[in-house]
């Protein structure tokens, strides 16, 4: 339990492996994840069930592939591997295992090749390996598996298809197929598999042509190693003064003679280092080392024939300590050793040496002249040698070594000499806790004062006199704290707490066992305000708060206890005498008073809280209220923009609108005759005040009262009104704004004036232009279907009527393409029909312009059709001597500067050369008159 709290994790980990408490492991590891441990103990012990949870749980792969090699749990490992995907492991663990079924299924999913080669070289599955190397084309794995099963219809067909050249020069090399190797290596010119081959075969005649041609000399030093071509060596190397070779040759032949001669000349200290240890000529090898000092050479030499006499003498000259250290070790040269090692001190030497041969005696000694304290406290722990240890340790005062030493012997006695002259404190501190030894923790704490230990002791065993005693000598405020807090000695605490006024512990203490009534009794004396605000929060001491707060006006801290205690009636009480505006922010905010805060913003108008309260509470309908009365228009755009409340956005905005127009129609009365609503998000077309004042003309000349005429269909856009009627509109407006959009009430408002009937004219004269719209993340893709103005608008006002031989669909007349009103619609238009403009006086044009098709219907063009200009009446037209040609339609349009005519002209014709699927909107035609 104690380790549990402490966290004691190292020495958990050793208290558990020697107890070898599993439960409480299983408990300790689980809530620490001390996973170093849990690796440690479960190899151990081997839990297998524990070992299945803890590595689900952290997925410790590393563990895993340990654990399930020693134990073989097959069944875990499928599970594991598949989950985790541990290519590494799962190599291992089916090498081992043999488990060839789930080794093509792994091998299959996640293709790993390298496992496929090892894996079908144990088992020799040709099968598979066939099926593996036909889909992946492993060459690497092919060359080895037909090496070892030597198949060699496969190889034959293998090689020819990748013409692997590696693998051909060793499968011929072991199968020794020579028929094959000359056709290959005919073919291919293989240099280097010709040399091995016929090093193997020995095919002498071949080689002699071979080499002949290629002069391939590295093949020869090789060719007479084997074959032993003495003869032709020696004349071979007088002419190439092949060293390398020379030196194998003579190691093989041992040419002792010849290798003197040879050496002395070109002095091969390398050949005369592999060459002797071979032929052991020792009396050659003193003679050469004592000329060249080849240490390196002596070092090998002597390891290897135990020349012991000659090491002597040679290290001593010398002085060789690597090799000597290696010698001895070998062959275990006590007496040289102890020589040795006092003449030069090799420390390390040894440590090892005496480890080995465990030469206590000898190691007494070294120690004490060299002082190798790290050896000592490896090598009596070994041999358990205490006798020594309590002279050494007293010596040389090695602390952490007895700390080690002790604890493994359990050497009480000693402890408590070795403890009383050093004052080795913090290993009294363990040996205490782990023998429990009491008396002896009284003595040692009452001398040395050690505050720590005492802690950790008395929390142990729970010595509560002793605690008592202790604190008050010492004052230790931070273990009272966690020994009250642990046992629970209120009443020591009451005492200690009212002497020492530790008061940090009195706020941990009292949230604990929650003691009001000594807490209100400590408040009042401190006045701990800190503590106050935790303590009411936690045990909810509601009437204390009042209390408390109402003496020492902690207005921070009623913010907080009213919001997590939501006394909602004490914070209306406390909010109006203080006025704590903040606060009401973040208790509306947090509880959601949604009554209160009617109240509260009504009497003090926080117009900010307003912004915020309702944007994280999302209260429509109050902001609706809210807005109205302050007409907090900024807050509006911002509180739209963040609840996308599209519908209020639009009422909202739809109220300022009405509002705008109607303080706009009172300014404009005595202003003009008429008033026309344009705003700045429209485009006008060309010549739109010539187009308005004749559509009035036309209205007035009918026998009716008007009151609105409208030039757009798009809501307000392009609105007329009589400037006498523009006061009624306003005052009719401001009756309605907060019901009725302007759209609608303009409706209403013609009716009202007795006009039942909409004007509207048939073409558009304005057009909304834009796509984005002032909410957030709204677009507004309003287009005017009859609007067709722009540059193609009518330029005059020519008087002329409009004759055609086509019908016209419903009200779209041949007079409205002309007079731009709306468009004329033409139904099944034949070869030979036409349509003209006669105009009522003779005229002279410079230019002519006649569109068709629409937006809507834009397939409804002319698709092949001329353009005339006549001199005279309609019967006489069609006379080529009074007709001019203009030009002809291009994608249903025409647009032509006339030539100098002479004659003045009647009229313009448009005539249909070809019959055509589709009808055509005539959209409009445009006479320029020449001024």
């Amino acid at each position: 339990m104690f380790m549990s709290v402490l966290q004691v994790v190292d020495f958990a980990l050793m208290f558990m492996s020697v107890l070898q408490v599993v439960d409480f492991a299983l408990m300790f590891m689980s809530v620490l994840q001390v996973v170093d441990f849990a690796l440690m103990f479960m190899s151990v012990l081997q839990v297998v069930d524990f070992a299945l949870m803890f590595m689900s749980v952290l997925q410790v792969v590393d563990f895993a592939l340990m654990f399930m090699s020693v134990l073989q749990v097959v069944d875990f490992a499928l599970m594991f591997m598949s989950v985790l995907q541990v290519v590494d492991f799962t190599l291992m663990f089916m090498s081992v295992l043999q488990v060839v079924d789930f080794a093509l299924m792994f091998m299959s999913v996640l293709q790993v090749v390298d496992f496929a080669l090892m894996f079908m070289s144990v088992l020799q599955v040709v099968d598979f390996a066939l099926m593996f190397m036909s889909v992946l084309q492993v060459v690497d794995f092919a060359l080895m598996f037909m090496s070892v099963l030597q198949v060699v219809d496969f190889a034959l067909m293998f090689m020819s298809v990748l013409q692997v050249v590696d693998f051909a020069l060793m499968f011929m090399s072991v199968l020794q197929v020579v028929d094959f190797a000359l056709m290959f290596m005919s073919v291919l010119q293989v240099v280097d598999f010709a040399l091995m081959f016929m090093s193997v075969l020995q095919v002498v005649d071949f080689a002699l042509m071979f080499m002949s041609v290629l002069q391939v000399v590295d093949f020869t030093l090789m060719f007479m190693s084997v074959l032993q071509v003495v003869d032709f060596a020696l004349m071979f190397m007088s002419v190439l003064q092949v060293v390398d070779f020379a030196l194998m040759l003579m190691s093989v032949l041992q040419v002792v003679d010849f290798a003197l001669m040879f050496m002395s000349v070109l002095q091969v200290v390398d050949f005369a280092l592999m060459f002797m240890s071979v032929l052991q000529v020792v009396d050659f090898a003193l003679m050469f080392m004592s000329v060249l000092q080849v240490i390196d050479f002596a070092l090998m030499f002597m390891s290897v024939l135990q020349v012991v006499d000659f090491a002597l003498m040679f290290m001593s000259v010398l002085q060789v300590v690597d090799f000597a250290l290696m010698f001895m070790s070998v062959l275990q040269v006590v007496d040289f050793a102890l020589m040795f090692m006092s003449v030069l001190q090799v420390i390390d030497f040894a440590l090892m040496f005496m480890s080995v041969l465990q030469v206590v005696d000898f190691a007494l000694m070294f120690m004490s002249v060299l002082q190798v304290v790290d050896f000592a406290l490896m090598f009596m722990y070994v041999l358990q040698v205490v006798d020594f240890a309590l002279m050494f340790m007293s010596v040389l005062q090695v602390v952490d070594f007895a700390l080690m030493f002790m604890y493994v012997l359990q050497v009480v006695d000693f402890a408590l000499m070795f403890m009383s002259v050093l004052q080795v404190v913090d290993f009294a501190l363990m040996f205490m806790s782990v023998l429990q030894v009491v008396d002896f923790a009284l003595m040692f704490m009452s001398v040395l004062q050690v505050v720590d230990f005492a802690l950790m002791f008395m929390s142990v065993l729970q010595v509560v006199d002793f605690a008592l005693m202790f604190m008050y000598v010492l004052q230790v405020v931070d273990f009272a704290l966690m020994f009250m807090s642990v046992l629970q000695v209120v009443d020591f605490a009451l005492m200690f707490m009212s002497v020492l006024q530790v008061v940090d512990f009195a706020l941990m203490f009292m949230s604990v066992l929650q003691v009001v009534d000594f807490a209100l009794m400590f408040m009042s004396v401190l006045q701990v305000v800190d503590f106050a605000l935790m303590f009411m929060s936690v045990l909810q001491v509601v009437d204390f708060a009042l209390m408390f707060m109402s003496v020492i006006q902690v207005v921070d801290f009623a913010l907080m206890f009213m919001s997590v205690i939501q006394v909602v009636d004490f914070a209306l009480m406390f909010m109006s005498v203080l006025q704590v505006v903040d606060f009401a922010l973040m208790f509306m905010s947090v509880l959601q008073v949604v009554d209160f805060a009617l109240m509260f913003m009504s009497v003090i108008q926080v117009v900010d809280f307003a912004l915020m309260f309702m944007s994280v509470l999302q209260v429509v309908d109050f902001a609706l209220m809210f807005m109205y009365v302050l007409q907090v228009v900024d807050f509006a755009l911002m509180f739209m923009s963040v609840l996308q409340v599209v519908d209020f956005a639009l009422m909202f905005m739809s109220v300022i609108q009405v509002v705008d127009f109607a303080l706009m129609f009172m300014y404009a009365p005595n202003i003009s005759r008429y008033y026309v609503q344009i705003e700045d998000d429209v485009v006008c077309a060309q010549n739109f005040v010539p187009a308005i004042e004749r559509y009035i003309e036309r209205l007035d000349a009918r026998p009716m009262q008007w009151a609105m005429a409208e030039f757009s269909v798009l809501g307000f856009i392009g609105v007329l009104v009589r400037s006498s009627s523009l006061h009624l509109f306003a005052h009719y407006l401001l009756l309605f704004y907060q019901e009725v959009p302007v759209d609608f009430l303009k409706n209403s408002f013609r009716q009202s004036m007795a006009q039942h009937q909409g004007l509207w004219c048939r073409t558009s004269l304005f057009q909304h232009r834009g796509i984005r719209s002032t909410l957030v993340n709204k677009t507004s893709k309003l287009i005017d279907p009859f609007f067709t103005g722009g540059p193609h608008s009518q330029p005059n006002d020519l008087i002329a009527d409009v004759v055609t031989s086509m019908r016209h669909h419903k009200g779209y007349f041949p007079i409205l393409a002309y007079n731009g009103d709306s468009f004329f619609w033409a139904v099944n238009p034949l070869a030979g029909s036409y349509l003209s403009v006669r105009f009522i006086d003779l005229v002279r044009l410079r230019r002519v312009a006649v569109f068709t098709g629409n937006t809507q219907h834009p397939e409804d063009i002319l698709q092949a059709g001329v353009l005339h200009a006549c001199t005279t009446s309609m019967p006489e037209c069609s006379n080529s001597n009074k007709t001019v040609y203009l030009g002809s339609f291009v994608n249903g349009s025409i647009d032509v500067i006339l030539p100098p005519i002479k004659r003045k002209i009647v009229s313009v014709r448009v005539r249909v050369t070809l019959a055509q699927k589709y009808w055509i909107v005539f959209r409009s035609i445009l006479v320029y008159e020449t001024r």
